[in-house]
């Protein structure tokens, strides 16, 4: 792990991010949701550092503009899914879509955190998008109050800074927020 990244921090692979960014903008306005999986952080090295390299979506969707249904069978799904490529559940993650930009556009709603703690997932992955194609996004940990760093891995295993990714991406999945 590069020394760039901090402690409570999640790394996207950036081709996977980019695909579920591209999918929720395809539901919007419709919530979509799906499973974060990777690999927790190694144990005695640093503190809470997240690998996320895939991403399994249910098959059957329960979107609304203002909700996403999540069923027990998904997450055993998902579980399967995980355990079939070595890697675990660690979050869940869907689109909180809005017809403009808004502060807490990315923020855990209370039934958010609640679903959350219920299944007893380590990450959250909320993505805030708009009808005109702006998007932010942010990912809270169980039992953490702040959003976690966010950074990305390339093809390359090059890693970047949230902002510096953004800058970096030719293949713009939506307008960002600066």
């Amino acid at each position: 792990m590069s020394k760039l990244i901090r402690n409570y921090s999640v790394t996207f692979k950036a081709s996977i991010f980019e695909g579920l960014v591209s999918s929720f903008k395809a539901e919007y306005p419709n919530e979509k949701g799906g499973f974060l999986i990777g690999e927790l952080p190694e144990p005695n090295v640093r503190k809470h550092i997240y690998e996320v390299n895939d991403v399994w979506v249910p098959y059957k969707q329960d979107g609304t503009p203002s909700g996403w249904g999540m069923y027990h069978e998904d997450l055993i799904e998902a579980q399967v899914y995980a355990a079939s490529v070595n890697k675990i559940v660690l979050g869940y993650t869907h689109s909180h879509p809005y017809k403009s930009m808004r502060v807490s556009m990315t923020t855990q709603s209370y039934a958010d955190a609640e679903l959350q703690s219920k299944y007893r997932l380590e990450l959250s992955l909320i993505v805030g998008c708009t009808k005109d194609g702006r998007w932010a996004v942010d990912v809270w940990k169980d039992k953490y109050s702040a959003p976690l760093k966010i950074y990305f891995k390339n093809s390359h295993s090059e890693v970047f800074t949230y902002p510096s990714w953004r800058k970096k991406s030719r293949n713009r999945i939506w307008r960002d927020v600066e």
